[in-house]
């Protein structure tokens, strides 16, 4: 059984020959966007809604956390003289509620993409390697 696990593993793990010279898609493509609400947009539809889906129950809760805090932190902080004390409250909410939904976005997205990968991503590339056929040096022209 470990065997098994670890021969899956390093399946998985190591993209082949022909997928990396294919310019197939990298093994971890969340970590290469540079803008996080988009992080799961190139992996299909079913991994982006489901983690947008998860980002968005979660708008509320973030929100109602960080009414919570923020007076907490603009107490505690710097004031700055050309808000009023309402619109930096404002501006917290809006910060927090965005980066906890954010979080759970990325978090949520994650067991989709694993699915995606073990399910679909692996399957595709292992037919994908033995249905292609195979290329025959071609005969010599000068002999």
């Amino acid at each position: 059984m470990r065997l098994a696990a670890l021969g899956l593993a390093a399946f998985l793990a190591a993209p082949s020959v022909r997928a990396a010279s294919d310019a197939a898609a990298p093994a971890v493509a969340a970590s290469t966007s540079t803008d996080p609400a988009t992080r799961y947009q190139s992996e299909g539809t079913v991994v982006h809604s489901a983690a947008s889906f998860i980002g968005v129950m979660t708008v509320i809760p973030a929100a109602v956390v960080g009414a919570v805090a923020c007076p907490v932190k603009l107490a505690s902080g710097k004031t700055q003289g050309d808000k009023t004390y309402q619109q930096r409250y404002k501006d917290c909410v809006a910060a927090g509620t965005a980066s906890g939904s954010q979080f759970f976005y990325t978090v949520g997205g994650y067991p989709f993409l694993m699915l995606k990968r073990v399910f679909w991503d692996a399957p595709r590339r292992a037919l994908q390697g033995s249905a292609a056929p195979k290329k025959e040096k071609p005969a010599d022209p000068g002999r």
